[in-house]
């Protein structure tokens, strides 16, 4: 599963973020998924700082070109990798 999350700039220092992602990994068990990869741009400190603060997700690779900015900056992006398997339904 590829968990896609976007908290409104007014809501963000709410742990909204924190809140979806655990969510989605809820879900994700709980429908069968095996595994979660999560790709975020680079500069995307904040879902970086969540994705350590779950856990368990393991940094498997890095894309030099990611995306484009609204500014027209080019930004690398971060790719993690979560097992899921191991998690039961009733977490």
């Amino acid at each position: 599963v590829d968990p896609f999350i976007i908290v409104k700039r007014s809501e963000r220092n709410q742990k909204l973020g924190e809140f979806c992602m655990r969510k989605a990994i809820e879900f994700s068990v709980k429908i069968g998924y095996m595994g979660m990869y999560v790709d975020t741009f680079s500069n995307n400190i904040a879902v970086q700082r969540i994705i350590e603060k779950i856990g368990n997700f393991q940094q498997v690779g890095f894309l030099p070109l990611g995306g484009k900015l609204q500014n027209g900056q080019l930004v690398g992006s971060v790719i993690y990798y979560r097992d899921l398997s191991s998690i039961t339904n009733d977490t």
